[in-house]
């Protein structure tokens, strides 16, 4: 059963999902990412509704991943095939939100204001704000944290210790960082990242709960 946090309605309300016994699997795709057109084609969509999709070689992709537990590249060149990514054309996206973007990868760490942004690209804050929501789908803060995240994540294949990754990626702490992951996936980072050999969590700084 994971404990998931409710979007939408009232803030802070969480909902569980009783998997019956089974196995419930994620696949988080970017807007703007290389997977985003592929991803568009298997599953057509609409951005204000919940659909169920019933797909024989998502669901297959998924059993191999949790009954194999292949590596990194395995997985993503099997996703790469199920979303036909490499054939697809690269997203369009404005240039000034494609800087802005950069330059929040490059320096996961830093809190930019909307205003240092704003100014970095030319354009108000209120206007830069605007554009940036138009071109991702996701308000300017809550990019930011999905990039930390997401961040913090790539560190933990290099790194030896997840306080080390949650810190460089500009969390407080490991705590602050498994909380943010919980919020965000619906479990904790310990138990996903335990078959990673090489990486360790420091005692007292993640809940297991």
């Amino acid at each position: 059963m994971a404990d998931l946090p409710l979007r939408g309605g009232a803030p802070r309300i969480r909902h569980a999902l009783d998997m019956a016994g089974g196995v419930h699997g994620k696949l988080f795709v970017e807007r703007n990412g290389p997977d985003a057109t592929g991803f568009r084609k298997r599953f057509p969509y609409s951005e204000t509704t919940v659909r169920f999709f019933e797909d024989a070689e998502t669901v297959e992709c998924f059993r191999w991943i949790h009954e194999e537990n292949p590596n990194r590249i395995a997985v993503e060149q099997r996703l790469d095939r199920l979303l036909n990514t490499r054939d697809q054309p690269p997203v369009e996206i404005d240039g000034r939100i494609r800087q802005v973007i950069e330059r929040i990868c490059l320096e996961p760490d830093r809190n930019f204001s909307q205003q240092e942004l704003a100014s970095l690209i030319g354009l108000s804050p209120s206007r830069f704000l605007h554009l940036f929501r138009r071109c991702t789908g996701l308000p300017y803060r809550r990019f930011r944290a999905w990039k930390r995240m997401l961040s913090a994540i790539e560190r933990l294949y290099g790194s030896d210790n997840l306080t080390h990754a949650a810190l460089d990626a500009g969390f407080a702490d490991a705590t602050h960082f498994s909380h943010s992951f919980r919020d965000t996936f619906g479990v904790n980072p310990a138990p996903v990242f335990r078959n990673i050999g090489r990486f360790e969590v420091s005692p007292g700084t993640v809940d297991e709960g």
